[in-house]
């Protein structure tokens, strides 16, 4: 009865949704104790509409949180759409593909599959139909390759920012780089993208952070068939979110929400 009163109260004080983690609705105010005292915080620059609370302090803004799990929500994503589009004589790019392990799952389909990065192979190619080519997506010809399937998972973000990754340094290498992805797409070919997305950033050289400006402008000449999006919550779990959520996100250099889509170029069948 107590707690359930104590959260009424706050709520009725402040107006503010109810934390994520205990439940109080303070929003930038810390409930501290028995004599139902409140003290004031002062607020961040950016704060989520959780609130500060007693057992979890601080929590909120991309300060608390950070991408632990991250990789297995892009794979996982990715390697559950794998055989709608991969098969015995179809084939895969697979663009960025680091330690391997979507080439791999790509190919166990029985797909052709060209892995392509511009770090050395890291992996051991247990297929025979499985490709590796330390090569730029740019220098790929498209009379040469075309594609049912294209695995673009968590590399976009990293193309045109140099210090990582081997890219070099181009204002606008992520958006050429998507452009180029669709002239290698087959007719009926489908990409599969995870990406960082929250309010529009550049953490260089880490990544980039995609929101309302230029996802937009990294998606032209695309059909998004199917989306999801991910944030994290006070307890750093991750959680479904709508598209304005998680595009509304403060992202870090080591925080940002997900967004996982199925895409087609225009045109396409």
């Amino acid at each position: 009865m107590l707690l359930r009163a104590r959260r009424a109260m706050s709520r009725v004080l402040t107006g503010n949704p109810r934390c994520e983690v205990c439940g109080f609705g303070a929003r930038y105010k810390r409930y501290v104790g028995g004599d139902c005292r409140w003290t004031e915080q002062e607020p961040p620059s950016e704060a989520h509409p959780h609130a500060f609370c007693e057992k979890h302090l601080p929590e909120i803004g991309s300060s608390a949180l950070d991408l632990t799990g991250d990789r297995d929500i892009e794979w996982s994503y990715v390697a559950a759409r794998i055989s709608r589009f991969a098969g015995p004589g179809k084939s895969v790019l697979d663009f960025g593909t680091g330690s391997g392990f979507l080439s791999l799952a790509a190919g166990s389909t029985g797909a052709r599959v060209l892995a392509i990065d511009l770090m050395p192979l890291q992996f051991s190619l247990s297929y025979p139909n499985i490709e590796f080519r330390h090569v730029d997506v740019m220098d790929l010809r498209e009379e040469d390759d075309r594609f049912d399937l294209i695995m673009n998972c968590s590399t976009i973000e990293h193309v045109g920012l140099a210090g990582r990754y081997g890219s070099a340094d181009r204002l606008n290498g992520d958006i050429e780089a998507m452009a180029k992805l669709r002239s290698l797409l087959s007719p009926d070919g489908r990409m599969v993208l995870v990406l960082p997305v929250g309010r529009d950033a550049v953490f260089r050289p880490l990544h980039r952070v995609y929101g309302p400006d230029r996802l937009p402008k990294l998606l032209d000449g695309y059909r998004v068939l199917e989306s999801s999006y991910l944030r994290k919550n006070a307890r750093n779990e991750w959680i479904a979110s709508s598209r304005e959520e998680a595009l509304s996100e403060v992202g870090s250099a080591r925080y940002y929400a997900l967004g996982a889509m199925v895409l087609q170029a225009e045109g396409g069948k």
